[in-house]
């Protein structure tokens, strides 16, 4: 392949997933203030970041009680954080934080 070939392959990419990222918005705009809609929106980032941290967790190490415990601070400082300022990546990065820190001190 020449770069011609590869740009236009690139191109096509970006058009096609810009495409499928755009429809669900254009093709459900006309129903976004129904009340359904409105929950799901609401709802849904929790329950998919629940499923993501007890996916994260189900692969931690958890043989050690040391383990268990880092894992559990940066749950809880997660947590505690998010529910103190309501602010994503602050309660990301100091729960990751604390995780780390414990772990790497023997945890």
């Amino acid at each position: 392949m020449d770069n011609t070939e590869v740009l236009m392959v690139l191109v096509t990419m970006a058009v096609a997933t810009f495409m499928t990222r755009a429809f669900p918005f254009v093709a459900l705009a006309g129903v976004a203030d129904h009340p359904l809609i409105r929950r799901f929106g609401r709802l849904l980032p929790p329950m998919v970041m629940v499923v993501l941290v007890i996916y994260g967790i189900s692969g931690m190490p958890l043989d050690q009680i040391g383990s268990v415990l880092a894992v559990a601070s940066g749950v809880v400082a997660t947590v505690a954080l998010h529910c103190l300022f309501r602010h994503v990546l602050l309660s990301i990065f100091v729960g990751t934080g604390v995780y780390m820190t414990l772990i790497a001190l023997g945890g």
